[in-house]
């Protein structure tokens, strides 16, 4: 393979190693480049200008739609020498994949329990705070924003199911006191 001369040629050169899965793309920069492949997305970082001995650095980019637990344990990355596209490829194949694989399978259980949690004590919040509430869910797990006649609230769910650090806005006590307690039960330090 000839060595490429910016990250979008390296990206390729590892898509093609990979398999017809695997696509790269560009960013509009030199240095940098995504490859993508089944579920997974990783960032291609080069140096520039690319030499045979340049380090190339690949690592995991996170998805926004599954919680992420604060963790140390998972780096999703692997180095390697522009000039050895399929020693980094193997590398992928090897380390990164199956770590990604069993990463993404917790998380997608945790996101169904914030997710579950979450819906749960919204539809109760939503009830305590009186008719005409609604609940609008957004793309990212975990987040919910709860209107009333009275005033909104956003509430949390952690990646453990939690609901923590809701913010709660009111133009008129109608429903929020109901709420307040309610939030004071679950969590008497999150209100204050």
């Amino acid at each position: 393979m000839p060595l490429a001369r910016y990250a979008l040629q390296y990206a390729s050169q590892l898509a093609e190693l990979l398999g017809p899965d695997w696509r790269a793309g560009g960013c509009g920069s030199a240095t940098f480049a995504v490859l993508s492949g089944p579920g997974i997305e990783l960032g291609v970082s080069t140096a520039s200008p690319l030499r045979a001995g340049s380090e190339v650095r690949v690592e995991t980019r996170l998805r926004s739609d599954l919680a992420w637990p604060r963790r140390t344990d998972y780096h999703g990355k692997v180095q390697g020498t522009a000039g050895d596209p399929a020693a980094v490829a193997e590398a992928i194949r090897r380390e990164v994949l199956p770590a990604w694989t069993a990463l993404v399978t917790e998380l997608e259980a945790r996101t169904r329990l914030q997710r579950s949690s979450l819906r749960q004590f919204a539809s109760l919040a939503a009830a305590t705070v009186g008719e005409g509430a609604t609940i609008h869910y957004g793309s990212r797990p975990g987040v919910a924003d709860l209107r009333w006649d009275g005033g909104w609230a956003v509430l949390w769910a952690d990646d453990k199911g939690c609901i923590s650090s809701p913010h709660v806005q009111t133009r008129h006590v109608r429903g929020a006191e109901a709420l307040l307690a309610m939030l004071t039960a679950i969590s008497p330090s999150a209100v204050s």
